[in-house]
């Protein structure tokens, strides 16, 4: 199989990082009861960082940078490896749907 190198330019990738931690962080949730499920708030306060920065980095609207110490914690919290964060969510879908991005790999690394 032939890799391909995807380029982007330094706001494409906040949203793609962004768009992930939303995406990871739902996906950790599902089927969790409300004690249990990790919030903006929550996920700020495990990875020591402001709730601002959080919804930020979520937002449609905003481009908001995080450090690779952040991010680390954040996929160390959601248990999904970091390099998860950097493949836009709708790829995933498409591969998820020909079955290149399993569900497994979701569950498994929890």
């Amino acid at each position: 199989m032939q890799r391909v190198i995807l380029i982007y330019a330094e706001n494409e990738l906040y949203k793609i990082i962004g768009d992930n931690i939303k995406f990871y962080r739902q996906l950790y949730n599902i089927g969790k009861d409300k004690t249990n499920r990790i919030t903006q708030e929550k996920l700020a306060e495990l990875a020591n960082i402001s709730t601002s920065l959080v919804g930020n980095m979520e937002s449609e609207k905003i481009d908001q940078g995080i450090s690779l110490f952040t991010l680390y914690k954040i996929s160390t919290i959601l248990s999904i490896p970091i390099n998860h964060f950097f493949v836009p969510v709708e790829l995933k879908k498409i591969e998820e749907e020909i079955g290149l991005f399993s569900k497994k790999t979701h569950s498994s690394n929890r």
